[in-house]
């Protein structure tokens, strides 16, 4: 790994403003990183840096970077081996001076004001996470994320993400604190906002809410790598929601881990009604996994629990799900 250039300031320490680390872990994407960097240049707060992880572009990524990093002595330039955007936000958490620390990707952006908007949210709230919101960006169209609304107390007592709070790790903002030594799970390519949201952001812990939208969402780039999921990643998805599901409370208000957990085993139906032999040896579902899925019978929860009941019904999705593709 190469640190192409590195300069922090110190402004917060001096006078105790609060320091915001960002880290944007960065991998093809010439085309955005241009607009992602400039939203977090032009915002109107000060006391923060910017840590850049070009994890080994072959595109005109990292000259990109340089271009827009120049002569900006808040940022922190770094380039690496390609290894997955868990390994690159991991070097980001090694690096970071913050007391909080907010991770974004390298085709979003941040909305104007959104440091100081996050900064007043802190300091108002003195919470150990702060759970935000954005826009979504999808084709030529904006609209607002959803959110739960939940109570901050509710939010302590059962923790964000069996409270129904999205998954992405924008969605939070951590303090150093509750992060500790906690990392981002490198065996896995899938789910890895969700998984070190849920060991991060635990019941017990106090959390604050912002209700103003900070970060714009590329919908359409993001649905387009969902599209190109793997069978194997399928399985790792269905394997880590179920893992969130049985170790968190599903009476939470506003829970959606039970329909989680069956859109994630829809997604391995989907792609292994092909070779049933390999969704019975590989996906196919316990007692206690159909117990939990007839919690919540949604319509994809049914079909799975009906799939894996019946053999010529996996023949019949197989045939649906030829024409659907």
């Amino acid at each position: 790994m190469e640190c192409i250039y590195a300069i922090c300031t110190t402004r917060a320490a001096m006078n105790n403003h609060i320091f915001i680390s960002i880290i944007m872990p960065a991998y093809n994407t010439e085309q955005y990183i241009g607009n992602a960097i400039n939203s977090v240049l032009k915002q109107n707060y000060e006391d923060y840096e910017l840590i850049i992880i070009d994890d080994g572009s072959t595109d005109g990524t990292l000259h990109r970077i340089q271009e827009a990093t120049y002569n900006h002595p808040q940022c922190k330039v770094f380039h690496k081996a390609n290894e997955g955007v868990s390994s690159a936000r991991n070097i980001g958490l090694s690096h970071c001076k913050g007391q909080y620390i907010y991770f974004m990707d390298s085709d979003d952006a941040l909305l104007p004001d959104a440091l100081q908007t996050l900064a007043a949210c802190v300091a108002d709230r003195k919470c150990d996470a702060l759970l935000v919101q954005g826009i979504l960006q999808i084709s030529n169209r904006t609209k607002k994320q959803k959110v739960p609304n939940v109570t901050n107390e509710d939010l302590s007592q059962y923790g964000p993400i069996a409270c129904g709070w999205p998954t992405f790790v924008w969605n939070v903002l951590f303090s150093k604190k509750i992060i500790g030594n906690n990392k981002f799970n490198e065996r896995i390519h899938i789910q890895e906002d969700t998984d070190f949201i849920f060991t991060t952001c635990k019941p017990g812990l106090t959390y604050g809410k912002c209700s103003k939208p900070i970060y714009a969402y590329n919908v359409d780039r993001q649905e387009s790598a969902l599209s190109r999921i793997s069978k194997d990643d399928a399985i790792n998805c269905k394997n880590i929601r179920y893992y969130i599901m049985v170790n968190s409370d599903i009476t939470a208000p506003h829970c959606t881990l039970v329909r989680e957990y069956g859109d994630a085993c829809f997604g391995v139906l989907r792609r292994t009604a092909s070779t049933p032999n390999v969704y019975r040896k590989e996906a196919h579902l316990t007692q206690k996994q159909k117990k939990y899925l007839k919690k919540r019978l949604t319509v994809k929860n049914a079909i799975v629990l009906l799939a894996d009941r019946y053999k010529f019904l996996m023949n019949m999705f197989n045939l649906l799900n030829y024409f659907l593709s």
